[in-house]
C-alpha cells in the first residue's frame, strides 16, 4: 500500500504513540486537571473567507467542523468547560493566519476577534498542518499540540521512506499522479 499523506488513521496513530506521554503528565499534577481536547484540521484545505467564524451556526454552509480531520478527548464525561469549543478556537486562529497561537498572542494581537478564545494551546507548521489542544494550562497545552504534530511528522516520514515499495526509485504512485524525488 502505497503512502497517502495525512489521513485520519494516521491522525488517530499518532496520537496513539504520545498519549501515554500525555496521560504521564496529566496524571503526574504538572498538567491541572487531565481533560482535554485535541483537533487536528486538514492541511488540504486553506483558509477563505467562507470559513468566517469557527462557530456553528444554523446557515453555515461552509463550517469549519469539516476542516477538522481527526479529534481526540481525554475525560470529557468530566469536562468542567467546553474544551472542545477552546481547543476549536485555538486552531481557528493559528489556521487562519498560519502561525501558533502563542506566536499570534505576542506578535499579532489585533488580530483577535470576539469569541476566541485568548489561550494559546495550539501549533501551525508549513505545509499548513494545524494542531491544537486545550484542558490545561497553555503552555502543557501547547506541549501536547508539538507532540502529536512530531508525532504526524514521524509517522509521514517513515510511510514515505520505509513503507513505499517504489523507495528505492524516489516515486510516489497516486491514482492519478506520479511524483519523482
Amino acid at each position: 500500500m502505497s503512502f497517502t499523506g495525512l489521513t485520519r488513521d494516521l491522525c488517530e496513530r499518532a496520537v496513539d504513540m504520545v498519549e501515554p506521554a500525555i496521560d504521564h503528565m496529566m496524571g503526574s499534577r504538572l498538567a491541572k486537571r487531565a481533560q482535554g481536547n485535541l483537533a487536528i484540521l486538514n492541511p488540504g484545505i486553506i483558509y477563505e473567507p467562507k470559513y468566517r467564524t469557527w462557530v456553528v451556526t444554523p446557515d453555515d454552509k461552509h463550517c469549519f467542523t469539516e476542516v477538522i480531520l481527526y479529534e481526540h478527548q481525554w475525560d470529557k464525561a468530566g469536562w468542567e468547560a467546553s474544551y472542545s469549543d477552546v481547543s476549536r478556537s485555538k486552531a481557528y486562529a493559528s489556521w487562519k493566519f498560519q502561525m501558533s497561537t502563542r506566536r499570534l498572542q505576542i506578535e499579532a494581537p489585533w488580530v483577535y476577534e470576539k469569541g476566541w478564545t485568548k489561550w494559546p494551546g495550539s501549533i501551525w507548521l508549513p505545509g499548513n498542518l494545524t494542531v491544537s489542544f486545550s484542558g490545561v494550562q497553555d503552555h502543557f497545552d501547547e506541549l501536547f499540540s508539538r507532540l502529536v504534530a512530531d508525532a504526524i511528522w514521524a509517522l509521514c516520514m517513515d510511510g514515505l521512506f520505509n513503507k513505499e515499495p517504489e523507495r528505492e526509485l524516489g516515486i510516489m504512485r497516486n491514482d492519478a499522479v506520479m511524483f519523482f524525488g
